[in-house]
């Protein structure tokens, strides 16, 4: 099918009809295909737009370049309609044009998210979107009054309205359903069996829960234990699960209206099910085919409750007792000792965990058994309070990556093992290779972050730089932020030529492993004593050929750039030209392969007051031209760099993009 634009017509109401609004005609015919692939390239952000419904009659809030592309004509409205209504998000609870929004755009949706859904949205989405793949739900002081029987019904409907038949899903034309979900909570106000309905969607693979408030430490611990378990018994065919706990949003009532609410949620808790099997024994779906192959659980067909729940126990008896997850994401909690070997023990497929500020649980036991039921673990994402240091008795970041050879990705935050000894991961690492194959091919680490609090980053570099185990290392950074500004830092004293710490340091091993594919490297938070070392560590960093990302910082450049002697350049006025400067200057170092450079803010941007030795002059972005002769992204800081030499630059080296926004903390 092909598409042509026809141009539009001239009126006499320009107020209607202006040329912000207006559209070109087509000069040629573009296929689908290729019209699609031409309008993603105006919209970097793409079609997909997320369509807001405020409380004001006829006000939603659409992505206004889809909105226009749908003003074209008939066949582009057609077109568009899809992305532009693909997501709603609801924002209010009085949501006047929600009804008609829903019965007209319904079937197009995709994506629904509500901060406070009630039973009239819900019967709504049942009745009118058959195609939504996410769902964000947020149960608010209302969801006391909901009944589990309620959302069973809801997410059985949900479930039903999105299968093809069942000789079009043997055959494998199945649409996906329903996979993603995200509910928001008071733990106050919902009970965790409530959850137990989700085990009615059949095509659920990614589900976070958002846990807000507080019900005392005991009570809140159990409260999320008990979802964790027991939402993975009830969902076994999940594979990402994510649990976030907050208890700073507490929605504070009196003490008398507490208890009476915590009574009346736990009086309608108890017309469900009691037990996560009981809820398995409750799933329904369109046939006993279907339901078999889904997951083997009893359909409606199958006689009455209690003639499931026994075939229900008889099929959970053959079926294998491991669950399909392969990620899970635990944040702001701190299980018992018990509870994540025995989630361990059932993911043997796991291949990213998340524990956050949870180190009383990481434990060597803990380490353990997740190495023993966890063999293909590929990222670790770890962090925890900086004040808890020294309280529990953890493994160094050596015998962590020892412990686990196959992992790809680690990112450790305020860990508090700050020895960083390689000698003990090379010597595990050689005996390892000789039990597998009887060769040491190395460790499979591609990332390495760590950051916290401490000294020391700048040893831990030269030594990850030098190890012989790391040969699949892609991605590094160490930092060491501080919680008040250091010395250094408070005093913005210049860096000395040479000292006796600089003098210390081994820079005689070679770097060549890691040379070979070290692809970006993150030095912002390393602190270089001397003048001397930051130049010995550039220029050996010259040799690393698969380096194409750097980010350092504007006070590792000024040492570089007053060791070296340039030729000073006017600076830039409103009189100046591009073409004024065109020549480069000649600096003694060179890094050819180097394509992306990030100079974020100094850590100490919240404490110390920015002055002119932060920003970058004319001759600094001239000595990073010509030391980077490969450079297509520059990426600064804002105001470290004044908006004429800014605009001198972008007009002179237009092959090189200048962003002077840049945030990000990572690479």
């Amino acid at each position: 099918m092909f598409w042509t634009c026809q141009p539009v017509k001239k009126r006499k109401d320009t107020d209607k009809l202006t040329r912000t609004n207006a559209f070109a005609p087509c000069n040629r015919v573009l296929a689908i295909p290729e019209l699609r692939d031409l309008l993603y390239s105006f919209f970097p952000s793409g079609l997909s737009t997320t369509a807001t419904i405020t409380t004001t009659a006829n006000n939603i809030n659409k992505n206004p370049k889809g909105a226009s592309c749908m003003l074209v004509c008939r066949h582009w409205n057609s077109f568009f309609a899809p992305y532009l209504w693909s997501a709603i998000s609801l924002t209010n609870q009085h949501h006047y044009d929600f009804a008609r929004v829903i019965q007209e755009q319904g079937y197009r949706v995709r994506k629904f998210s509500c901060s406070k859904v009630d039973k009239s949205i819900l019967t709504s989405l049942v009745q009118h979107c058959h195609s939504l793949e996410e769902l964000d739900l947020g149960f608010g002081e209302k969801s006391f009054w909901m009944q589990y029987d309620f959302l069973e019904m809801i997410f059985i409907n949900l479930a039903q309205t999105q299968q093809w038949h069942l000789k079009d899903w043997e055959k494998g034309c199945g649409r996906r359903g329903l996979r993603k979900v995200e509910i928001t909570l008071n733990m106050l106000d919902f009970r965790p069996r409530m959850l137990w309905s989700l085990c009615q969607l059949p095509y659920l693979r990614d589900l976070t829960i958002n846990a807000n408030g507080s019900i005392g430490d005991e009570e809140s611990l159990q409260y999320l234990e008990e979802i964790t378990l027991y939402l993975l018994e009830c969902c076994p065919r999940l594979e990402s699960f994510t649990i976030n706990y907050n208890a700073l949003t507490i929605h504070r009532h009196p003490f008398e209206y507490r208890n009476w609410l915590k009574e009346k949620v736990e009086t309608e808790a108890t017309r469900g099910p009691a037990t996560p099997q009981d809820a398995l024994a409750r799933c329904r779906h369109i046939s006993p085919t279907a339901a078999s192959r889904l997951s083997g659980w009893p359909s409606e067909k199958q006689g009455d409750y209690y003639e499931r729940a026994s075939a229900a126990q008889d099929s959970a008896q053959e079926k294998p007792k491991t669950w399909n997850l392969r990620r899970l994401v635990l944040y702001g909690f701190r299980p018992d000792t018990n509870v994540l070997p025995r989630i361990f023990s059932r993911c043997p497929r796991l291949e990213e965990i998340g524990i956050h500020l949870g180190w009383s649980v990481i434990e060597a036991n803990t380490w353990t058994s997740l190495a023993t039921h966890c063999p293909n673990l590929k990222v670790l994402n770890i962090s925890g309070y900086s004040y808890q240091y020294r309280e529990y008795d953890v493994l160094s970041i050596p015998e962590l990556l020892a412990m686990f050879p196959r992992l790809e990705t680690i990112n450790a935050k305020d860990y508090p093992r700050q020895d960083f000894d390689l000698q003990s991961l090379d010597s595990s690492l050689i005996t390892y290779g000789e039990k597998k194959d009887g060769e040491h091919q190395g460790h499979m680490l591609k990332s390495l972050f760590l950051v916290g609090h401490g000294s020391g980053s700048l040893t831990k570099v030269l030594d990850i730089l030098s190890s012989r185990s790391f040969t699949h290392l892609q991605e590094l950074k160490i930092e060491y932020a501080f919680s008040t500004p250091s010395p250094w830092l408070q005093a913005k004293a210049v860096t000395p030529n040479i000292s006796t710490e600089g003098s210390l340091l081994d820079f005689s091993r070679p770097w060549d492993v890691v040379a070979r594919t070290l692809v970006k490297l993150d030095l912002h938070g390393v602190q270089f004593p001397d003048k001397a070392t930051t130049v010995k560590f550039f220029r050996r960093l010259q040799d690393f050929r698969s380096l194409r990302v750097l980010r350092a910082s504007n006070h590792h450049l000024k040492d570089l750039i007053s060791t070296t002697s340039l030729p000073t350049s006017p600076s830039p006025s409103l009189t100046t030209t591009p073409s004024d400067i065109l020549l480069l200057p000649t600096v003694d170092y060179r890094f050819p392969h180097i394509q992306n450079l990030l100079i974020p803010q100094k850590w100490s941007e919240a404490h110390s007051v920015q002055d002119a030795s932060d920003v970058l002059s004319l001759n600094d972005i001239l000595f990073l031209l010509a030391a980077i002769p490969s450079l297509k992204t520059l990426s600064l800081a804002k105001n470290s760099i004044s908006p004429e030499t800014a605009a001198f630059v972008q007009g002179a080296f237009r092959q090189v993009c200048l962003d002077t926004n840049h945030e990000e903390c990572l690479l």
